[in-house]
Formats: C-alpha cells, structure tokens, sequence
C-alpha cells in the first residue's frame, strides 16, 4: 500500500509532456538571455536578473539560434497563426426581446419550454 504522503507516479504521456514543457523553457530562457546580454569592459556577455545579479551568457552561434527558433516553432504556437477575434457586442433589451419572439415564432413549444425552466412550473 502506498504511503499517504506518496507522491502519485505520472502516466507516460504526462512525464513526457513534462519533459517537453521544461526542453521549451530551458530554450527560451537561454535565448532571452543570450539576447538581453551585454557586454562588460572585457567584451563577456552578462545577463543581468532582476534582482541586480549578473550571470556570465556563452555566446550562441548562427546555428543555435535558427535551431531553438525551429525547436520553438515546433514546441509554441506561431503568434500568426492565431486567431484574434472581436467579441461579439453586447445586445440591448430590446435586441434580445427580438430574438427570442423570432425563435419562438419558429418554435411555438419554446415559450412553454422556456416558462418551465425559469419558473419550475409547468404551464397548463
């Protein structure tokens, strides 16, 4: 029997869902601190935390930059290829009044069917 305090075993397909989200950030983190680098007085590429610390950055090549863009174009969605859509506006009364007397008008039982679930009655 498993212990109370026993953390569960992850299904294969979480672990490597797992693997793959921490392989995205590891990529991610070191492109943005390869790009947001700055040289000191000896030409070292520094990244510098928010907290004021300054880590040391390995330069990247050409090569490595076009395979973590690649690795990410497989990992992350292209911001292109998302849609952006306007939510709809809001309707006046009046608009959903009109509506409801077009479903109803296409669908006489509606209005019963409508009474019945707002009031919990049934109408006769």
């Amino acid at each position: 029997m498993a212990k109370p305090d026993a953390v569960p075993k992850l299904t294969r397909r979480q672990a490597e869902n797992s693997r793959a989200a921490i392989k995205t950030t590891n990529i991610i983190t070191r492109m943005q601190q390869f790009v947001m680098a700055e040289p000191d007085e000896n030409g070292d590429l520094y990244y510098t935390y928010e907290n004021g610390k300054k880590r040391p950055v390995s330069p990247m090549t050409r090569e490595q930059l076009q395979a973590g863009n690649t690795l990410l174009s497989k990992a992350l969605p292209d911001l292109k290829s998302v849609e952006h859509t306007k939510p709809e506006p809001e309707l006046t009364y009046a608009e959903i009044k009109e509506r409801i007397q077009t479903l109803v008008k296409a669908n006489p039982t509606l209005a019963a069917e409508l009474f019945e679930i707002t009031t919990g009655k049934i109408e006769h």
